[in-house]
């Protein structure tokens, strides 16, 4: 299935609900709940409510699958209790509150988070003229790549509701995502490529007529050849079963890691905006990071495919995907490659121990990592701004690991 669907076909949700979520942070754990269990772990059985804490910290319900084998516990954090009274969205004071009046909590989270979308939507201008002007092409590359998905939201979005068709083609102009495309186009950087990349598996549909030709996966992994991820969504454009499929797989397999860049996008804006920034800009700036981060969704599905049943009885497949989901398991960044690494290997066959291993070493990280959404105010956003500065750097996997060391550390100390 694509994860991007349950956000987007209807009846479930309406076009400008979801913009309004995507926007007040709510999309970073949703999604990635979504990306990691619901794809790898094959379709949905149903949809369920999942409690997520943004980074102010009250809770709105955002819909994820629900898979076989999976637990609420792996899936989402439980939220933190909320005190009477608190400050809940950084830099917009304290507010008091009923925490088992259910409907005072949510039309309270309704106008923290217009109040906050409201900021955002006024600074954007100005922090799109910023970064543009920046001598960094980092930063040039996610304020084209803001700009595009602001476009996607304030004219797309409208166009396609008004169909009533989620995924009907349309074409409408988006001059951020053309920007980006060149800019791409003429810089050596692997990380502005395969944002680009991004930009235009998501957004080309909607704006057909762009400079998204002209880019490749090719030149992605030219820029990246360590990095064995641009071959690995290069495969998800090849059919079932065929022999460029397997090549490209191959060609994955023969790099040192795989690097997805998730959560890329935070960094660069962080780095232009966040200096100096009042505490009411720096949760608006955190806003507009988990909207790009949300946004920048590519999963390779094609691999649970390429190690099916019916694939695996072709000649010498069984052998190739037994090193597929070793080098997915072990050598990727992200809970989503890895847990492919997991689903391939249950085809497989692999030992009880071995999948259970690798099951809890999932579960207890993204535990851990998940309680950097439970803390409110300002605090919170301090170690949600840590947390994801970290995993730009280093990867979604070790900044999740580096939390659960972290929380064992403390505890050991603890018990002292």
């Amino acid at each position: 299935m694509d994860p991007l669907r349950i956000w987007f076909d209807p009846p479930h949700v309406r076009w400008r609900r979801v913009v309004v979520t995507v926007l007040v942070a709510t999309v970073l754990v949703g999604l990635w709940v979504a990306q990691r269990r619901g794809v790898f772990e094959g379709a949905p059985a149903a949809a369920v409510a999942v409690k997520v804490a943004p980074a102010g910290g009250l809770d709105v319900a955002a819909v994820a699958p629900a898979t076989s084998g999976s637990t609420q516990l792996a899936a989402a954090p439980a939220p933190a209790r909320a005190a009477s009274s608190a400050e809940i969205v950084c830099g917009f004071g304290v507010v008091s509150f009923d925490p088992e009046d259910e409907k005072q909590i949510d039309a309270l989270s309704e106008e923290l988070h217009a109040k906050l979308e409201a900021l955002r939507v006024e600074r954007l201008p100005i922090w799109l003229a910023q970064m543009k002007a920046s001598p960094d092409e980092e930063v040039q590359a996610v304020a084209w790549f803001a700009q595009a998905i602001e476009t996607w939201r304030t004219k797309v979005l409208p166009a396609v509701e008004e169909q009533g068709k989620p995924w009907a083609k349309i074409d409408v102009p988006n001059d951020g995502l053309d920007e980006l495309a060149r800019l791409a186009q003429r810089s050596g950087d692997p990380q502005v490529y395969g944002l680009a990349m991004h930009a235009c598996g998501f957004l080309v549909d909607f704006s057909p007529r762009t400079a998204c030709a002209a880019l490749s996966f090719e030149e992605w992994a030219r820029r990246d050849p360590d990095n064995g991820y641009p071959w690995l969504l290069a495969s998800n454009y090849q059919a079932k079963g065929s022999a460029r499929r397997a090549q490209l797989i191959e060609r994955a397999m023969s790099t040192k890691e795989l690097r997805t860049g998730w959560g890329y996008a935070y960094e660069p804006l962080s780095r232009a905006l966040a200096p100096g920034a009042s505490a009411q800009e720096r949760s608006a700036i955190f806003a507009q990071a988990v909207t790009l981060t949300g946004i920048n969704l590519m999963p390779p599905v094609s691999v649970i495919d390429h190690c099916s049943d019916d694939e695996l009885r072709k000649d010498g497949r069984r052998t190739q995907c037994e090193y597929f989901a070793t080098h997915l398991s072990e050598h990727s960044d992200s809970f989503m490659l890895s847990s492919f690494g997991g689903a391939i290997g249950r085809q497989l066959g692999w030992s009880k121990d071995r999948l259970d291993s690798l099951r809890q070493k999932h579960e207890a990280i993204q535990v851990a990592a998940g309680k950097q959404h439970e803390a409110q105010g300002c605090d919170g956003l301090s170690k949600i701004e840590d947390y994801l500065a970290y995993q730009s750097k280093h990867g979604e996997l070790a900044a999740a690991r580096r939390v659960f060391n972290s929380e064992r550390h403390d505890t050991t100390t603890a018990k002292r």
